[in-house]
């Protein structure tokens, strides 16, 4: 009975701990739109004044997120940006730019390098090695087309 006790917690905290972060990525991209006049589409940010939220840890971004929300990180802008947001907005929006890699990957069963992107004036470029090479600069593709 007690061995099988220990074992139901551990099996529940492991199920808590595994949906901590069930943000989807695809609403959180809906949700970036108001982001992006200060850290820029992607999450890239085009000024030193603003943080670059691509490829940051979901984890971390959930917390500042909810730090803004709650008064303990002071910025009137964020907080006046977070404060509508209800828990699985916050989710979905760090789910989106943790998506938003910032370093090279290579798949190898969808045979797929995905590097990291490529500013070209004020614009934001991924190259995707399966795609066919489009525009004037060969393998680069605008994300939002895939």
């Amino acid at each position: 009975m007690q061995k099988t006790t220990v074992l139901m917690i551990s099996l529940l905290s492991i199920v808590c701990v595994t949906n901590a972060h069930a943000g989807d990525s695809n609403k959180g991209k809906t949700l970036s739109t108001a982001c992006a006049s200060c850290h820029g589409k992607y999450g890239l940010s085009l000024s030193d004044a603003y943080p670059n939220l691509a490829g940051q840890r979901e984890a971390y971004l959930v917390k500042a997120l909810k730090e803004y929300q709650g008064g303990q990180r002071s910025d009137p802008t964020m907080q006046a940006m977070v404060g509508p947001l209800n828990a699985q907005n916050i989710e979905d929006l760090a789910a989106y730019f943790a998506s938003n890699r910032t370093h090279a990957s290579y798949d190898p069963g969808a045979q797929v390098l995905q590097l990291p992107f490529i500013q070209v004036g004020t614009n934001w470029y991924q190259a995707d090695l399966k795609q066919k090479p489009t525009g004037d600069f060969g393998l680069l593709t605008d994300p939002t087309l895939k």
